[in-house]
């Protein structure tokens, strides 16, 4: 039997804790998305100030906070994630530049 046939304090858990993950979820993109505006402004002030978009000792220094921060989720995945993050932020960044 799969939870969807399950009734009684199976299915009420299941649906419970599958809450609290869509609210988690809603909290990560509601993150990302304050990320993108950040993005967005320090791509301006770096147009501003002729600094290049990569900052390789920046995307150290996070990679380094990552690392620091993963306890049950393992660092690697976590790494693979801030990868995407901060090559979304780059382009981010770049049509920022564009833009102003």
């Amino acid at each position: 039997m799969t939870w969807e046939n399950a009734s009684g304090p199976v299915a009420n858990d299941l649906d419970a804790l599958r809450k609290d993950i869509d609210s988690i979820d809603a909290k990560i993109m509601d993150l990302l998305n304050l990320r993108v505006g950040v993005s967005l402004k320090i791509g301006r002030n770096k147009s501003k100030s002729g600094l290049k978009i990569v900052d390789k000792e920046r995307e150290v220094k996070i990679f380094q906070n990552v690392i620091f921060r993963a306890q049950l989720f393992p660092a690697k995945p976590a790494m693979k994630i801030f990868r995407i993050i901060m090559a979304e932020s780059k382009r981010i960044q770049q049509l920022g530049k564009q833009i102003f």
